[in-house]
């Protein structure tokens, strides 16, 4: 689970930096509005924000609340951008379904090791 951890901080980290900084680096951002290119450096904010959080979890792996905090929190994250992902898919907002995948795939793995977790919980009691 600790390469899982450091992957997501990498992962947001980057994808938060670009969101933030060159949002018009990003295919469907482009030729946005300003109010598309203020919510993406939102999301961009948002993703370094979390990124920084997934950091110290993996820092401090020995901490049990902090790596139960941080799977519970990046499932409703992943699932949140993946339901907005799609929505945005549905209305003709984005062009693929690349956000939408990326995060569920991301928010299946973090509900496997939240089960895997609580599975190893659960045998050492």
């Amino acid at each position: 689970m600790k390469v899982f951890v450091l992957i997501t901080a990498v992962i947001e980290l980057l994808a938060g930096m670009v969101f933030f900084f060159a949002p018009h680096l990003i295919p469907d951002f482009a030729n946005a509005n300003p109010l598309s290119t203020t919510l993406a450096k939102m999301y961009g904010g948002a993703a370094i924000g979390l990124g920084l959080f997934a950091l110290q979890v993996w820092r401090h792996m020995r901490s049990q609340v902090m790596q139960q905090v941080f799977l519970k929190s990046f499932i409703i994250f992943h699932f949140g951008v993946s339901a907005a992902g799609y929505y945005g898919y549905s209305n003709e907002a984005f062009q693929d379904l690349s956000t939408c995948i990326l995060h569920l795939m991301l928010g299946l793995a973090t509900v496997y090791f939240l089960f895997q977790k609580r599975g190893a919980s659960v045998e050492s009691v």
